[in-house]
């Protein structure tokens, strides 16, 4: 019986010599994770006899990867906790526990990787006398682990590979997003206008533009498309060089609105929309001529603190064919007005208490830095915002553009 056992542990020495090739081959020629399973489980039953293989591997949440010759299909069954607290390989696998399935096997082997246990290996055979499992369990945990962890690593690889790319739309979309801002406001003694933008990831869907006339007039506008990353970034772009054409084209408000409606109803999917706010502002004539489509309400304020918040317009624009309605708001201008353009993330930015900045403060700030610069009432905007948030995140992207009439 001890001569007996003796070969049996040579020749387990020489299966694994000659399975460690077979696999490493395997490996480095690339061989996808099905192909290194079922390596694994031929090495198994031509090796060891083993008739029945099950593989439970985690991946966001565990779950069967690999089974054959079980009598109980295992691609359903969750893996049960009291197997899942186990670290240690169970011999004579004699389960009597949550889910009794698992009694059908010889053995339980956990493989782990970085200290941490990534799969579980279930294996029985129809005949185990031939079977010496002090010999044997050296074997199954080498060929498992060399196995397993080259398909986690595999995982890992195309983990990175994704989240590269995923780095790089977002580098693009970004710089595509960049590109929209105008590289220069104005600052002279008619008009000074200054913008903040604060992302809350990498690329958000706000855009804001200054665009000049050649009679010295220009049209201010500030939009919010729905959606994010490239798609949203991409919008925002067609939809700007849209509206820089029917400017040089000489189209008016009404007409601009229909046209870019149109163009997003047609050219976008998915209930795409934008929220748009666009003014023409008369410095000649002291006039105002504005649209809000959907957009949050811009606010006028004159220096005897009167204000007005700029709602005339008509809906977010993207979503139905043709606008119900289109109507254009006119305001008179005085000296030392400030118009205040905005996104939702600013009104709608909470505290810890789930209590929002509100349209009320931002209006009461608006108030209070009526003598400062354009520039100067944004930065103590933001200042004051982050005092209130205390801490709490951005829930959303914020623009924030302040145009003063001197």
């Amino acid at each position: 019986m001890k001569g007996k056992t003796i070969h049996k542990k040579v020749d387990y020495k020489s299966l694994e010599l000659s399975s460690l090739q077979e696999i490493t081959l395997a490996i480095n020629n690339n061989l996808p994770e099905e192909s290194l399973y079922k390596i694994f489980y031929f090495t198994l039953k031509t090796n060891l006899n083993v008739n029945k293989f099950v593989v439970y591997s985690f991946d966001e949440i565990w779950k069967c990867t690999l089974q054959y010759g079980a009598k109980t299909d295992f691609i359903e069954k969750k893996l049960p906790n009291d197997i899942l607290e186990s670290n240690s390989i169970l011999y004579y696998f004699n389960y009597s526990g949550e889910y009794e399935g698992f009694s059908e096997f010889d053995i339980a082997i956990p493989v782990a990787y970085k200290n941490k246990v990534i799969a579980y290996i279930f294996l029985g055979w129809a005949d185990k006398s031939d079977i010496y499992f002090p010999s044997i369990v050296p074997f199954l945990r080498t060929v498992s682990n060399i196995i397993l962890v080259a398909i986690e690593n595999k995982k890992m690889a195309r983990t990175e590979i994704e989240r590269e790319k995923i780095k790089k739309e977002l580098e693009i979309a970004r710089s595509v997003q960049n590109h929209l801002f105008p590289k220069k406001l104005p600052n002279t003694d008619k008009i000074q206008i200054a913008a903040t933008y604060l992302p809350h990831d990498l690329v958000g869907g706000d855009y804001y533009d200054f665009i000049p006339t050649i009679d010295n007039n220009f049209y201010i506008c500030i939009g919010d498309v729905s959606g994010k990353g490239i798609p949203a970034a991409l919008t925002m772009s067609n939809f700007q060089a849209s509206l820089h054409t029917m400017i040089r084209m000489g189209l008016d408000l009404q007409k601009i609105i229909h046209e870019l409606n149109h163009q997003l109803f047609t050219t976008t999917q998915n209930g795409t929309f934008i929220t748009f706010f666009i003014a023409y502002i008369d410095l000649k004539e002291g006039l105002l001529h504005y649209i809000n489509a959907g957009h949050n309400y811009p606010v006028l304020l004159f220096k005897n603190n009167e204000f007005w918040e700029l709602e005339t317009g008509t809906t977010v624009l993207g979503p139905i064919k043709n606008l119900p309605f289109v109507n254009v708001g006119v305001m008179e201008l005085q000296n030392d007005s400030t118009l205040f353009l905005y996104t939702d993330g600013l009104n709608e930015t909470e505290n810890k208490h789930k209590i929002a900045f509100g349209t009320k403060t931002i209006i009461e700030h608006l108030k209070q830095y009526k003598n400062a610069s354009a520039e100067e009432i944004n930065t103590q905007l933001v200042n004051k915002l982050d005092k209130f948030r205390n801490g709490n995140p951005y829930a959303d992207d914020i623009t924030l553009v302040t145009c003063k009439i001197l």
